[in-house]
C-alpha cells in the first residue's frame, strides 16, 4: 500500500471520529453499550404529540431549528452503536474502493 493511500486512510478515520464527536452535545453522552430512549413529546410531553418509539437501531430526540424557537419537533437519531458501526464500515470500505479504482485505471 502506498504512503499516500495510508495517509488518506488515516485522514478518513480522523474525519469519522470528528463527525461522531461533533454530534455530541453537552447534555448527551456517547455510550455504545446503552440504548437511548425517544423523547416523550416535543416540546412538552403532555400537550404535544409524542415522538415515535425507539428501536435498537434508532431513536427520536426533541429538536429545534433555532435555539430561540419555542416550537420543537422530533429528530431521527441513530443509536450510538449503529453510528460507530457505520463509521467503522466507511473507514474500511472507502480505501478498498479507492484501491480497486486505482488498479482498474492502471490496466
Amino acid at each position: 500500500m502506498s504512503a499516500s493511500l495510508k495517509l488518506f486512510c488515516v485522514l478518513i478515520a480522523i474525519l469519522a471520529v470528528h463527525s461522531v464527536k461533533a454530534d455530541i452535545s453537552e447534555e448527551d453522552s456517547f455510550e455504545i453499550f446503552k440504548l437511548k430512549t425517544s423523547s416523550i413529546g416535543c416540546p412538552l410531553p403532555v400537550l404535544d404529540d409524542p415522538c415515535p418509539e425507539e428501536t435498537s437501531l434508532y431513536y427520536f430526540k426533541c429538536c429545534r431549528q433555532m435555539e430561540d424557537e419555542d416550537e420543537g419537533y422530533c429528530c431521527f437519531r441513530l443509536q450510538d452503536w449503529a453510528l460507530v458501526l457505520a463509521c467503522f464500515l466507511a473507514v474500511c470500505i472507502v480505501p478498498v474502493i479507492i484501491v480497486i479504482i486505482i488498479r482498474h485505471c492502471r490496466t
